[in-house]
């Protein structure tokens, strides 16, 4: 697979973006990259390494003339064009979630399970949600060396995961909120600006879990399958553009001291290991190829159990940087 010919459907989403600019930086040899919107504007184009790609319409586009495909941006009516991608020989990338009919997936965390993409006979690829990638990367050497009984996960999400018109909805109600006009509520059920949402279930369902803390909960059991069946997701939204916060309790299958189990964060390759620094989404959420972990404790609720706390940026590794990884992966196993 080397000298690729490529296809980034999305190029005008948020994420799509940052996908072509951190591939212009990566070692990935791209003969032709094809950017495909839904409904370009005539003649639009963009530049990569000094070349002028002319933007394509999705819906016309032939696959056959790509290898890889990355999907990026809303599911919505995505599932139709993974499927001609992957019918025309293509491997595919998905940062969507859009549900494939008929085709096996496998979400991957490079670092975690990216071994599995060696022989597998799979096309399509999923990259998984950002506090997915967050607690696998924080807690798989805890779990390696000391053991987990129990996982508690509380996620404080930016709205930048939700996309860009939740981005849009956040910067346009704290600016009405501060000229004391009404605010407009479009993707959120509520205001979001100056809030806290849980992550909403259908209340006549009768779901105590939301579709999405359900998600982010199956991914997590599938990449630490050790703990199945002993984590607990609680997901909310809050005011923030970039960088997800989440805050773990955990509690390990032996006696171990903080110190013991900072060690082992220190050492690790996967994620970045602070103390003594006050890290926010703010200060630490954006522009970090790693998640920050820090603020481990002792917890005053058991002998063994203890808390941590994380910051990811969610567009670059908890999405962009996850779906390069996974192509590269893919070059090295079946290219």
């Amino acid at each position: 697979m080397s000298n690729l010919n490529i296809a980034i459907v999305g190029t005008d989403t948020a994420a799509g973006k940052l996908l072509l600019e951190k591939l212009e930086e990566s070692s990935m040899e791209i003969e032709v990259l094809y950017p495909l919107e839904k409904l370009p504007e005539d003649y639009s184009s963009i530049r990569f390494r000094k070349k002028t790609c002319l933007i394509e319409k999705l819906d016309d586009f032939d696959f056959t003339s790509v290898s890889l495909v990355f999907f990026t941006g809303s599911r919505k009516n995505i599932s139709e064009h993974i499927t001609r991608a992957l019918e025309s020989g293509c491997y595919v990338i998905d940062d969507t979630g859009a549900e494939v009919p008929d085709y096996d997936v496998l979400t991957v965390i490079p670092e975690i399970n990216g071994d599995e993409i060696a022989g597998c006979r799979t096309r399509l690829f999923r990259s998984p949600h950002a506090v997915t990638i967050q607690t696998a990367l924080a807690m798989n050497e805890i779990i390696s060396q000391f053991g987990l009984e129990s996982l508690d996960i509380t996620s404080f999400e930016a709205v930048s995961g939700e996309g860009q018109p939740a981005v849009t909805e956040l910067a346009n109600q704290a600016i009405s909120l501060f000229n004391t006009k009404p605010v407009v509520n479009r993707h959120f059920p509520v205001q979001i600006a100056f809030n806290t949402i849980p992550s909403m279930v259908d209340f006549e369902s009768g779901e105590s879990y939301s579709d999405h803390e359900k998600q982010i909960l199956g991914e997590i059991e599938n990449f630490l399958p050790q703990i199945s069946g002993r984590v607990c997701v609680n997901s909310f939204f809050v005011p923030v553009f970039y960088g997800h916060s989440t805050l773990f309790s955990f509690s390990t299958s032996m006696p171990v001291s903080v110190e013991e189990i900072r060690q082992v964060l220190a050492d690790s390759s996967m994620i970045s290991y602070v103390d003594r620094e006050v890290v926010t989404p703010v200060t630490h959420g954006v522009s970090r190829d790693l998640p920050v972990v820090t603020r481990l404790r002792r917890s005053t609720a058991g002998e063994n159990q203890f808390n941590l706390f994380s910051v990811i940026d969610n567009s670059l590794k908890g999405e962009v940087l996850n779906c390069i990884q996974i192509a590269e992966k893919i070059i090295e196993y079946i290219g």
